[in-house]
């Protein structure tokens, strides 16, 4: 039986160890170090989109992948798959409609549905096969299980925030 001298010195080294994982701020230095990790990340998903030699940026891609899962998808569906407002859907669309890599039609009472175009299907091919090269290069050095827990943790922040109410706008501000 341990003595009570130790198991309070025990206990007293595990509520350290406790307080040191909650320390006041951690949880923002943790995340600044998740948000410096994923722009390295965003940085070089934008160099495998440019190697496809597509001039989009990373989030028309994924705009445009999401099409190439599910066609015809409305605007409002298309932006919160991908994490921005209608209006920047609006803006992106415009810009890969002109680049002739999505198609725009007017539903009947639905609104507008996006669907991707043959040369659309072929830039997303073409990056997917880029991103897996480099994925394929560092195989090894990602363990599937760390990828897991971080899209976890990604996901849940994600909706976190989502889901966090916006403020209000004025109608005029639109």
């Amino acid at each position: 039986m341990a003595s009570p001298k130790s198991a309070a010195a025990k206990e007293t080294a595990q509520s350290d160890t406790e307080r040191r994982e909650v320390a006041p701020g951690s949880e923002i230095s943790d995340l600044a170090v998740l948000i410096a990790g994923m722009n390295k990340v965003m940085s070089h998903l934008q160099s495998a989109v440019n190697s496809a030699n597509a001039s989009i940026h990373i989030t028309d891609w994924l705009l445009l992948r999401s099409l190439a899962e599910e066609n015809n998808l409305p605007m409002a569906q298309a932006a919160r798959r991908i994490g921005v407002t209608r209006q920047r859907v609006h803006q992106q669309i415009e810009s890969l409609k002109g680049a002739k890599l999505i198609e725009v039609e007017s539903a009947e009472g639905k609104g507008k549905t996006i669907s991707i175009s043959k040369a659309g299907r072929e830039l997303v091919q073409a990056t997917e096969n880029e991103l897996k090269k480099a994925l394929a290069s560092a195989e090894g050095t990602m363990p599937t299980k760390e990828l897991n827990g971080a899209r976890r943790v990604i996901m849940r922040l994600g909706k976190a925030i989502i889901s966090k109410p916006q403020p209000a706008q004025d109608e005029g501000s639109e």
